[in-house]
């Protein structure tokens, strides 16, 4: 539990859909930084699986504990340690949305040698606002999870983040929440390498000043940022 009086940083729209990027590092080893993050896909029990409630319950649960808490917005800049910077993307304040997953936070996080962006369960309602909010989306590492409608990753925003490498989650069921082929077959056919977490389970991506890896823990498959 955070001490008494300790400052974090929460989002008004939690990465949706309970999926979001954990043990994130900064370390040094033999004078060379590395970062790492490691992807997974995670279902709460069905008490507790409404990610809206969980949020709810969390933000009392910081006021209880005198923790601040500061509501992340486009347009808001940050630092993880003193080597990546993240930008919130979306949403915009004062968005309102009917879902959860037309409001989750879309993060890009630019590290020496990479770019990755973060877009949570976000769907085209979301990649269209992107796209004419004019801002950089291109990235090397794109991490998504599926929107309640079965619609996400568009052509016209992948032609726009143009990511070499997609970490995307997908199960049997509910339907919706499986990739479907025509997009997998879609998503290769554009050359981007596609680790899909029914198949590649949690994939952890380390970054260093040479580049970067991603590394799949059921296939153990390793791609990196030298493959072509």
């Amino acid at each position: 539990m955070a001490e008494t009086g300790s400052s974090i940083v929460a989002a008004r729209a939690i990465m949706s859909g309970c999926f979001a990027p954990t043990c994130t590092r900064q370390e040094s080893i033999a004078s060379k930084e590395f970062f790492s993050v490691t992807v997974t896909r995670f279902t709460l029990e069905r008490r507790i699986c409404s990610c809206a409630i969980s949020f709810r319950r969390l933000r009392e649960l910081f006021l209880n504990h005198q923790v601040n808490v500061t509501n992340l917005m486009a347009g808001k800049n940050f630092m993880i340690g003193s080597a990546v910077a993240g930008k919130v993307l979306f949403p915009p304040s004062g968005l309102s949305a009917t879902t959860a997953d037309d409001q989750a936070l879309v993060v890009q996080l630019s590290v020496e040698t990479a770019t990755i962006l973060f877009m949570s369960d976000s769907g085209y309602a979301t990649e269209k606002w992107l796209l004419a909010s004019a801002a950089d989306l291109r990235s090397d590492i794109l991490i998504k999870g599926q929107h309640y409608s079965g619609n996400s990753g568009s052509d016209a925003f992948l032609n726009s983040v143009r990511p070499r490498l997609i970490i995307a989650t997908s199960r049997g069921f509910p339907e919706h929440e499986r990739i479907p082929d025509e997009w997998d077959e879609r998503v290769r056919a554009r050359g981007i390498k596609l680790f899909r977490q029914d198949e590649t389970g949690a994939v952890q991506l380390e970054f260093g000043r040479r580049g970067w890896e991603a590394h799949s823990y059921v296939t153990d498959e390793i791609f990196r940022s030298a493959n072509r």
